[in-house]
This record gives structure tokens, C-alpha cells and sequence, in this order.
């Protein structure tokens, strides 16, 4: 190994020449993209990108070592095939040829450049904060709310948007509660507008009430991660933007004062994965304290409880938890107290609410990418479908719905899937997915990616509505009159062009750092950097985003509120590459 670095280190001067000419090449002759033709018509251009190459192979050649570095390939190769499959799923179809091209010479880049990055910041060193007492973290909690004000006056009393008014009519429409939407964030939600009616006489002040307590939750567990990063010495200006990031961050604004039961999820997700990291970090001291294990299962009960996939994120989590853990009296421990927390989420589920009166949700939200697939091919490939094939897919999905097949969103299609007839022809409809796939793998391929494609490729939105809805939805069926009244007028413009027009996109780095995709770069930039350092209990913790990341790949339709959990664990999952996890912390 030291031989080799050696070699590359005596001829990294040719070596970067190489390099450069050739990415140079595959760049702007390999490929037909919009990039490429940008270098392509500027000589300057070309050859500036030549020798920023050429310096940046040479920097990291001059002192490569393989033993050390080679893990970041991983990232580089992630990296380069989300920027691959979305370029040409969006802009060009070109040969297959010139997409592997193009994939080498970014993967190579890319590792050059993340090579450098992870150099740089091995180098930083953990600092002492001014912050560093307990008492900072309510200055933090009441920092953020202040700043989120301006926001509340603008969209008062709130956004009743999304499926708000679906959760009223099962309350006060009095169509009895169903496990399709979270029971909890439904009673959460009525009893908030009840109060204000019963109180103040107004439905308007219940919304508010809603919209401040909601506020006051999701700003409570943002405080609480920037100070958990303040407590364990991070680098202070990355410390100063992730206070600027949550709290005067307008996606972040406008989602606190929604009524989506995203917004409470995305606050127990935070203390979740800081939970799981002071597990990960000292487990044989977090999982012998009454009051930490208390917290722990309390969250990830709660949780799960405002959302299905919590359960399914937990256990793939737990997983690799289970194996970063040393010692069989803490495995077990671990362990014992996962499988108490999941036998509890699943009597809650379960017995309780059907005790309750609950009526059970309709599983047909777990197929949306397999009937978006049947359903691209019935569209464009009609003559594909035998006839018994066919017969056995209108059993499940009607014709009529089959025609309505909108690529970007799922529900067209999926408000026809028949629930009880598919349970009843489960094998068979799965045995038509399959072979359809098999012969359709193209069209099958195109479908996965029109509902994913948006959460790892960040240049194109392609969600078919408005980027965020934020006049609210349904308000022809909503069982309570709510007026808006915006109280900063000029405040309402801004956070409507932002909502609607995606005035943002225009902005370089800022369109990155409030898109959907954004989550997804930052864990696999902090996987990297873990492996890179050797950092495993790192990489088990971070299975958490990743998991829920996963998750999103299977949903009805691209949406930043489906990402907004993990978006708003960007600074904790940036903020890891400055943590040290042997280091003891003092506070």
C-alpha cells in the first residue's frame, strides 16, 4: 500500500494533467446535457475548468494515501449516479454510452473533491462555546419562536392545509375516527379549534391556538439540537448557520404554522435520533438510567404513533444500533427494551383503538409505486396486457381510474385501488406486477423515478401542484369557517412567493438549501465523512435519516413535507462531522 502511494505521489503532476483532460473531455464532448453545452460554447470556460482540475487532482494526488481514502469512492459513485439518473431523466435521453461516460468523469471528480473536504475538516479542531450552560437552551427555544412571529402574523391564524380538513370531518363532520390519518395529531388538531370556539367564539382563535403550540413544540426541539451541537463543541460558524437555518429559514416558517401531521413528527424525530446518539455513544450509561430509557421509549412511541413509518424506520435502525453496541448485557438490554416499545405501539394500534372505535386505514397507501407502474403501462403500453392479465388488474383497479394515470402523483390512480378485491387476488395481481415488470422494465423504471427522482436530484422540482399549499385545502368541505387575515402583509407576499412561484430556485446554493433533495446530500456527505474517519457508531446512527429517507422512495408523490423530518435534522447530520463520539462532554 505505501508503495503504491508512493507511485502516485511522485508523478502526481502528469497524473493530475491526465485526469484533468480526460473528466475535461467526457464533460464537454461525452454528453448532450444543457451543462455540457454551456462548456462547450465558451473556449475560457473549458479551459478554466481544465486547470481548476488539474490543481485539484494535484492537491489530492501530491499526498494521496489508499489505504485511508478509498471509502470516499462510495459517496463519490452515490453522488454522481443521483446527478446522472435525474439529468438525463429530465433533460436528455442520451445513449447509454455517454451516461457511463459521464458517471466515471463526475464519480472522479466528485471523490476529488470530497477528498479535499474531508482532509479539511479532519483538521478542524472540536471548540468551547459561550453558550456551553444548560440555561442557553430556553435564550435558543424563545430566539427561534421570536423569529418565527413575523411568520405567524403574515399566515394568521394558521394553514389549515393538506389533510386538516379531512381530520375535522372524522371529529366535528362526526364521520367517527379512522387510523387513515393519526388519531393523535387528529384529536391534537380538534381539540385545539374546539378550544378556541368554546373559549373565544371563533374557530380562527382555535386555529391559532393550534399554529402556536405547534409553533412552540417543533422551535423547542430545534433549540434543543442546535444546543446538543453547542454542548458537544462544534465548530462555532457552522454553529451560527445552523441557528440562521432554523429560524430564519421561510420553509421551515411557513410548515411550523401548517396543520399536517408532518410538523409534530418532524419535532419527536429530532429528539429521536439525538436520543439514539447519546445510546449509541455511551450505552452501557444510557441504557442503565430509568430517566433516559423513560424519554427514549416515550418518544419513539409517540413517534410512531403520528406516523406508520416510524415503526418500519425503527426497526431497520435498530439493526445496525444492535450491532454498534459492545457488550452482551447492552445488546440485550437494547434489545428487550425495543421489543417492550414495539409490543406497546402495536397494543396501542391495534386492540386499543379498535376498542376505541377506530376504524382501521386502507393499506392501499403502501402501493402506490406498484399501481403507478401497472398503470404506466396500461397508458403506453396497452398491447402488453394480455387479456386474463388485464381482467385480474380491473379487478383491483377499475378502468376508469386506470386512464386518469398521472405520472407525478399516485392519487388519480390509487383513489380506485379496491382494497378487499386485492386482498382477495393478492397473489394473482402480485404475479401480473411481475411479469409486466419483467417485460416493461424501462416503463417500470421511468414510473419509480417520476415518484422518487425529487428526493436525491435537486435541480428540477417536479411535483405537479404548487411547491407548498399555502392558502390551505378542501375549504369547500371543511366542517369549521377559518378567515385569514394577514397581519404583515408584505411578510405574506414574501412567504407566498417562495410557496408559489419558487422565487427561490433563481437563488444559486439557496434553491439547494430549501430543496426536498437536500436532506438525502447531506447523509450521504456525513456517511462519507464517517467512513472516511472510521467513525462506524456514526454511520449506525445515521440509518435513522437514511431509513426515513428510504421510506419517501415508496410514497404517492414528490413533496417537501414528506422530507421536512429529515430536512429539519440537516444541522445534527452536518453537525456529526464536527462530533468526536469518543469524546466525553461536560455541560
Amino acid at each position: 500500500m505505501e508503495k503504491i502511494n508512493r507511485i502516485v505521489q511522485q508523478y502526481a503532476v502528469i497524473e493530475a494533467i491526465i485526469i484533468s483532460i480526460i473528466f475535461t473531455y467526457i464533460i464537454s464532448l461525452g454528453s448532450n446535457s444543457k451543462y455540457a453545452l454551456i462548456i462547450q460554447s465558451s473556449a475560457l470556460l473549458g479551459a478554466f475548468l481544465f486547470v481548476l482540475l488539474a490543481l485539484l487532482a494535484y492537491k489530492v494526488l501530491i499526498t494521496f494515501d489508499l489505504l485511508k481514502e478509498w471509502p470516499v469512492i462510495f459517496p463519490a459513485l452515490i453522488f454522481s449516479i443521483s446527478i446522472v439518473l435525474g439529468l438525463y431523466f429530465f433533460e436528455e435521453k442520451d445513449n447509454l454510452l455517454n451516461v457511463v461516460l459521464l458517471m466515471i468523469a463526475l464519480t472522479g471528480i466528485i471523490f476529488l473533491m470530497l477528498v479535499q473536504c474531508y482532509r479539511y475538516l479532519a483538521k478542524i479542531k472540536n471548540q468551547s462555546h459561550f453558550l456551553f450552560k444548560p440555561k442557553y437552551f430556553w435564550l435558543l427555544w424563545l430566539f427561534i419562536f421570536v423569529t418565527w412571529l413575523p411568520a405567524f402574523l403574515a399566515m394568521y391564524p394558521g394553514n389549515l392545509s393538506y389533510d386538516g380538513v379531512p381530520q375535522l370531518l372524522q371529529t366535528i363532520g362526526h364521520q367517527g375516527l379512522s387510523a387513515h390519518h393519526p388519531v393523535l395529531h387528529t384529536l391534537y388538531l380538534t381539540y385545539s379549534v374546539e378550544l378556541g370556539k368554546n373559549i373565544f367564539g371563533s374557530y380562527n382563535i382555535g386555529l391559532a391556538i393550534y399554529s402556536l403550540t405547534q409553533m412552540a413544540l417543533l422551535s423547542s426541539s430545534l433549540a434543543y439540537m442546535v444546543h446538543q451541537l453547542i454542548k458537544r463543541r462544534v465548530n462555532k460558524f457552522f454553529v451560527i448557520c445552523a441557528i440562521l437555518f432554523v429560524s430564519i429559514n421561510p420553509l421551515i416558517q411557513i410548515w411550523a404554522l401548517t396543520t399536517t401531521k408532518d410538523i409534530p413528527f418532524a419535532a419527536l424525530f429530532i429528539f429521536s435520533f439525538i436520543l439514539l446518539f447519546d445510546l449509541v455513544k455511551e450505552p452501557k450509561v444510557f441504557l442503565r438510567s430509568k430517566k433516559e430509557m423513560l424519554k427514549f421509549s416515550a418518544v419513539l412511541i409517540l413517534l410512531c404513533l403520528l406516523r406508520n413509518q416510524g415503526v418500519y424506520v425503527l426497526l431497520f435502525t435498530s439493526l445496525f444500533v444492535f450491532w454498534a453496541i459492545k457488550g452482551k448485557g447492552n445488546k440485550l438490554r437494547f434489545s428487550v427494551s425495543m421489543v417492550g416499545i414495539l409490543v406497546i405501539i402495536k397494543l396501542i394500534l391495534g386492540p386499543l383503538s379498535t376498542i376505541a372505535g377506530v376504524s382501521p386505514g386502507d393499506s392501499r397507501e403502501m402501493y402506490s409505486v406498484p399501481m403507478q407502474q401497472i398503470a404506466r403501462v396500461y397508458s403506453l403500453r396497452k398491447d402488453a396486457i394480455s387479456r386474463d392479465q388485464l381482467k385480474i388488474i380491473e379487478k383491483v383497479i377499475p378502468e376508469g381510474y386506470l386512464v386518469q394515470y398521472n405520472p407525478l402523483v399516485s392519487d388519480p390512480v390509487k383513489s380506485g385501488f379496491d382494497t378487499k378485491n386485492f386482498d382477495k387476488n393478492k397473489s394473482a395481481f402480485i404475479k401480473v406486477w411481475a411479469d409486466l415488470g419483467l417485460h416493461n422494465k424501462r416503463l417500470y423504471l421511468e414510473s419509480f423515478l417520476y415518484g422518487s427522482v425529487g428526493y436525491f436530484y435537486p435541480d428540477t422540482i417536479p411535483y405537479w401542484l404548487w411547491y407548498i399549499m399555502y392558502d390551505g385545502a378542501h375549504p369547500e368541505f371543511s366542517p369549521i369557517k377559518i378567515e385569514r387575515k394577514p397581519l404583515l402583509k408584505t411578510y405574506d407576499h414574501y412567504l407566498r412567493n417562495f410557496s408559489e412561484k419558487l422565487s427561490f430556485q433563481k437563488i444559486p446554493v439557496y434553491s439547494l438549501v430549501v430543496n426536498e433533495a437536500f436532506p438525502f446530500l447531506a447523509i450521504i456527505f456525513s456517511l462519507g465523512y464517517a467512513f472516511y474517519q472510521r467513525q462506524y457508531k456514526k454511520v449506525a446512527l445515521l440509518m435513522l435519516p437514511f431509513g426515513f429517507w428510504g421510506t419517501l422512495l415508496l410514497g404517492p408523490v414528490i413533496a417537501v413535507r414528506y422530507a421536512f423530518p429529515i430536512y429539519v435534522c440537516i444541522p445534527f447530520i452536518l453537525g456529526l462531522v464536527f462530533i468526536d463520539e469518543n469524546q466525553k462532554e461536560k455541560i
